[in-house]
């Protein structure tokens, strides 16, 4: 298969790098324009005669030999120059038109970041179907954290799936290239506990920086919010949250009146 001049626009992945991935076969072909054009624009008949007389060993002695003759011996050298450059055009042609097709094959398409990965067509049906499960497992749990960094906006939040890598890092030694390990993981019931509890954390954290900016605000706020909090915990009957809270109040305050002490002594 090929890919060619506009068509590469229209599929290519950085209209939306966060949702298109783009692969080829080991036989696939990809550029603006196939090797022989490439070649007939980049690669004239003079720079081919020039390339034949820079690494020709016939050429260069024949060239050297025209230096010094006149006359007739000098049309004669030229005329065999024509014929032998005559003769080696289409070789040098052959190895440009080569040369350039080196260019339009899956490894340099990965050298110059424009797949993602060289697939074998064999292999193309279970790769991909494990990696759209992948991604679409994925994309979940991405939606999830974006959903929590979106809590708390002051600060940029990290790249959800930076922080899903970092989850599958310290939860597991599978590797994060692998899609038929991430997706394993990610349908376990290791891999699920990991992220609830990450979540969790996250969710307890984007919390409290929002309590912490809206407190800059407006303190007095906050500490009424507080209040409104433990009397509804109390109402609906939530009494271990209720006394938890309670006592993580009480602690703060009596950390703040050592600190307070401490400083009036000095």
């Amino acid at each position: 298969a090929e890919l060619r001049g506009g068509a590469w626009v229209v599929v290519d992945p950085t209209i939306n790098p966060d949702q298109m991935e783009m692969y080829a076969d080991t036989d696939a072909r990809g550029g603006v324009l196939e090797a022989p054009g490439c070649v007939s624009v980049k690669y004239r008949a003079k720079d081919v005669v020039a390339t034949a007389h820079r690494v020709d060993a016939k050429l260069q002695e024949l060239d050297a030999q025209l230096k010094g003759a006149s006359g007739e011996e000098a049309a004669k050298l030229k005329a065999a120059i024509a014929k032998r450059e005559k003769l080696l055009h289409p070789v040098f042609h052959q190895i440009a038109v080569h040369f350039a097709d080196l260019h339009d094959r899956p490894g340099r398409m990965m050298a110059k970041g424009v797949i993602r990965s060289v697939v074998p067509w064999a292999e193309s049906r279970r790769f991909f179907y494990t990696r759209l499960r992948r991604r679409l497992a994925q994309r979940e749990v991405c939606r999830q954290i974006a959903g929590i960094s979106a809590i708390h906006t002051a600060e940029k939040p990290e790249a959800p799936l930076a922080i899903l890598e970092q989850i599958f890092n310290a939860s597991s030694r599978l590797a994060w290239d692998s899609d038929r390990d991430v997706l394993g993981w990610l349908d376990s019931a290791e891999g699920q506990h990991a992220i609830k509890i990450n979540l969790q954390a996250l969710r307890a954290t984007a919390i409290s920086k929002q309590v912490v900016a809206l407190g800059q605000q407006d303190s007095k706020a906050i500490l009424s919010g507080l209040m409104g909090l433990i009397g509804n915990l109390q109402e609906t009957g939530r009494h271990e949250e209720r006394e938890s809270l309670v006592q993580v109040l009480r602690k703060g305050v009596f950390l703040l009146s050592s600190t307070d002490a401490s400083g009036a002594s000095h």
